[in-house]
């Protein structure tokens, strides 16, 4: 659509909104929808109901996923050799709980983000 179109808040909202709920952001959604960025960010910060609506749509799938690995720890997960409770718990903590749980320690990334084989040294050392 031309510059200086009369959007609809209403109906641009909704067609939005499914694609707000799979967690796109609000950049991205826009650009699946055809609407420019800006119109919305304008109707976002100066209406504080959709600006919630919009943060609770993003985060609803995050939500969702996190019930479903509550579910998990708590039941576990059925595998081929019965109840798996541990590896949900696992990627749980690796995830939010990084400090203590990490499996990445610091000596494993170089500055550059490159993993590094805490095994293998930089250099050539040759016996003289």
């Amino acid at each position: 659509m031309a510059q200086g179109v009369a959007w609809d808040k209403e109906k641009v909202t909704e067609l939005l909104k499914p694609y707000l709920q799979l967690g796109y952001s609000v950049n991205k959604a826009c650009k699946l929808v055809g609407i420019p960025q800006q119109t919305v960010d304008t109707w976002i910060q100066d209406d504080n109901e959709l600006q919630l609506k919009v943060t609770a749509w993003q985060n609803e799938i995050s939500v969702i996923a996190r019930k479903q690995w509550k579910k998990n720890i708590i039941k576990g997960r059925p595998t081929k050799f019965g109840i798996d409770d541990y590896t949900p718990s696992k990627e749980w903590l690796e995830r939010i709980d990084r400090d203590d749980f990490s499996t990445r320690s610091e000596s494993d990334v170089t500055s550059k983000g490159e993993k590094v084989d805490a095994g293998i040294f930089v250099g050539d050392f040759k016996n003289d």
